[in-house]
């Protein structure tokens, strides 16, 4: 049976791993890999497959252009002649980039049968275009493979009447695999100390200039008591190019995958408004700040994991003391066990025959 995966951004490199390792195990699969060139420099893109141990795609675009539409067009004319030519028996989408929406359209458009991996997920926020292209995934679809039973129960809601299986999360299989990897020690150019705030911020909503004065605010806010290291995004980056920022905010390039780990393992708690970021910080016993006015992963705040606070300075400060003098409970597994990757190829195989 012949997969063509479609990935173009770090959380879906990070997806990629285990299944492409599930498929090198038989004989009776062929996965074929398209990036969609959507994350393209080393720091975003390659260091996760070489940390991923991840071989090079078959196919890895070049996109010229820049603007979100364009790329989105040449992205698509691009897959379109790779997706006829490979005639998969399934073409895989992950989560909710553009690279995702891309997939949904062309496998649709082509009448190929199409599996959207983290399906189900809502943060009912339709300003956001993750929002947008994880719906009109999830509608695209021939196959939804949900992360946990919250999602499935959503598109239950919905009543798509599509095929949907709960597989669990390819982000812990991923962890799993990596485990022995992940530094316990800082990289050696560091110069903070355990026990830092991690931050990240990268999302469009954040981006407009009234939310980055927010939050540029809010992290200044923090700095008076609290170490903060902060991975920039190249956007990001350009966002806050002219800012100056308190010693104790530690701007940094982005990080690989294993570094990231490494800097979720030391920290006090994770400033995120990162989806994945969140459950890696609940997968290393970490509480973490969702810098957003709301989650996808609404059964980390009912384990008291996860507060979402926005970027409201007061509420951020209360829950990071409820972090410190609470202990949490960490011991839930709403995502699985770990062998998702072969649960997905299991529920590839039943509803291809």
């Amino acid at each position: 049976m012949k997969l063509l995966s479609v990935v173009g951004a770090r959380p879906q490199f990070i997806k990629l791993a285990p299944l492409v390792a599930a498929t090198q195990k038989q004989t009776s699969w062929q996965h074929v890999v398209c990036h969609t060139g959507q994350h393209y420099d080393w720091e975003m893109s390659q260091v996760f497959f070489q940390d991923l141990n991840l071989p090079p795609a078959q196919y890895h675009f070049t996109l010229q252009e820049n603007e979100p539409l364009a790329r989105l067009q040449q992205m698509m004319s691009n897959l379109a002649e790779v997706a006829q030519k490979e005639q998969p028996d399934w073409l895989l989408i992950f989560g909710d980039t553009h690279s995702t929406l891309a997939g949904a359209l062309v496998g649709k458009m082509l009448g190929l049968k199409v599996a959207h991996i983290e399906a189900g997920l809502r943060s009912f926020n339709r300003a956001m275009p993750e929002e947008f292209n994880r719906i009109t995934a999830d509608y695209a679809a021939d196959l939804q493979i949900c992360t946990n039973t919250a999602a499935k129960e959503q598109l239950t809601r919905e009543r798509h009447g599509i095929p949907a299986e709960v597989c669990g999360d390819l982000m812990l299989d991923a962890l799993l695999l990596a485990q022995a990897q992940i530094h316990l020690e800082l990289p050696d150019s560091s110069a903070v100390e355990p026990g830092y705030l991690l931050v990240t911020l990268h999302r469009q909503e954040n981006l407009i200039p009234e939310r980055v004065q927010r939050w540029v605010s809010l992290l200044k806010d923090l700095a008076q008591d609290y170490s903060l290291v902060f991975p920039v995004h190249p956007r990001t980056r350009q966002a806050v190019a002219d800012e100056e920022w308190p010693a104790n905010i530690h701007l940094i390039k982005p990080l690989g995958y294993l570094e990231m780990l490494a800097y979720v393992n030391q920290c006090q708690a994770v400033l995120t408004d990162s989806g994945g970021l969140q459950k890696d910080a609940f997968y290393l016993k970490k509480p973490c700040v969702t810098l957003r006015t709301e989650t996808e992963w609404t059964e980390l705040q009912a384990m008291g994991v996860n507060r979402v606070c926005d970027l409201d300075s007061a509420e951020v400060r209360k829950a990071l003391h409820y972090f410190e003098k609470t202990a949490l409970d960490f011991s839930g597994q709403p995502y699985g066990d770990g062998h998702s990757a072969d649960k997905i190829l299991t529920t590839l195989k039943k509803y291809r025959r």
